[in-house]
């Protein structure tokens, strides 16, 4: 038996050792076998639960770091952040609430949030930015971005995400459908709760 553990361990190190280690903001996510990882801990910054209000309209975002996730249509492995939001509009009314889908996801490509991308790279970590597909799961066919930018705490003023849209929607299937998500794209800061 312990032989056999043996074997069984020297395997898996064997076989994590021919796995490249890329940081993740120096990878184009083309080498099979690889892990793009968050070498340098930006991820963990953006995880947690975020919210901004104003009167009675609310936005939150949850955001969840997924580590060496294996993705079998690129063949590699990424760490990953993925997110679920609500949105509450200035009448006081729901127009979307997604932060359930984290129970039900089996992919995290069913989340309605998800990133790897680090923008403006630098030496700095809290300058960071962060790219994320944003989707309203009605319209799955409108494709929007979204870049998170994280400001840490300073004195008695809590952790921020400014939150910016990037590009235009994506086409829309036919003339009679919506032709935007139902968030209003407006910059966002949201405090961390």
């Amino acid at each position: 038996m312990k032989h056999i553990l043996f074997i069984i361990g020297l395997f898996s190190l064997c076989c994590d050792a021919q796995t490249p280690i890329i940081p993740i903001h120096e990878g184009d996510n083309s080498i099979i076998g690889a892990y793009y990882k968050d070498t340098e801990n930006i991820f963990p910054k953006f995880v947690g639960t975020w919210n901004y209000t104003n009167g009675n309209e609310s936005f939150t975002i949850e955001l969840k770091k997924l580590s060496s996730y294996y993705d079998a249509l690129a063949g590699n492995y990424s760490d990953i952040l993925i997110g679920e939001y609500s949105y509450i509009g200035t009448d006081g009314f729901e127009k979307i609430n997604t932060l359930s889908n984290f129970i039900t996801a089996t992919s995290p490509y069913n989340n309605n949030i998800i990133g790897t991308i680090i923008k403006d790279y630098n030496s700095i970590p809290s300058l960071k930015r962060l790219q994320f597909t944003f989707i309203d799961p009605q319209r799955r066919y409108i494709k929007q971005f979204i870049v998170l930018k994280y400001i840490p705490s300073q004195g008695s003023s809590p952790e921020k995400i400014e939150l910016t849209w990037i590009g235009d929607s994506s086409a829309v299937i036919d003339e009679n459908s919506p032709t935007d998500i139902r968030v209003p794209k407006v910059n966002y800061t949201l405090i961390k709760q």
